[in-house]
């Protein structure tokens, strides 16, 4: 309510967790649902489009289930059986106005790095003449 008495008077407010991940998003979907009238999916789908990162813990979504239900009378997120258990279905679907355009990922990726210690301190350089760190990404199936 506070969120949107602000807004309501032109002010701004800042939500935000430690990560920025679960906790601030679940407030934020809250408001949505509740003042913007957007279902708990909608809602998600939206948020993640303006943070890509944000993924609610499973009890935090069960909670947004409930009070989605509370507001409309009936919910548009589900939890699923997979092969990891129970998963919010959300999670395993994408909106295709929420993805960002991604590029794809190369098969080896290099960083340049000089490291040189000084007094316990490390430092990074990338302007290196020493061999490049070559990292490969591992792809889940």
């Amino acid at each position: 309510d506070r969120i949107h008495q602000n807004i309501q008077q032109g002010k701004k407010t800042l939500v935000h967790c430690y990560v920025g991940r679960s906790r601030s998003a679940s407030i934020i979907l809250a408001y949505l649902m509740k003042y913007q009238q957007m279902s708990l999916r909608e809602a998600f789908y939206y948020l993640r489009s303006r943070r890509h990162i944000i993924g609610p813990n499973f009890g935090f979504i069960k909670q947004l289930i409930s009070y989605e239900r509370s507001l409309t009378g009936y919910t548009t997120v589900s939890f699923v059986n997979t092969s990891f258990g129970a998963v919010p279905d959300i999670y395993l679907t994408t909106s295709a106005s929420s993805t960002r355009p991604r590029r794809p990922m190369p098969s080896t990726t290099t960083v340049p790095v000089q490291t040189t210690t000084t007094n316990n301190t490390i430092s990074r350089s990338r302007s290196s003449t020493k061999p490049a760190l070559s990292f490969s990404p591992v792809r889940s199936t």
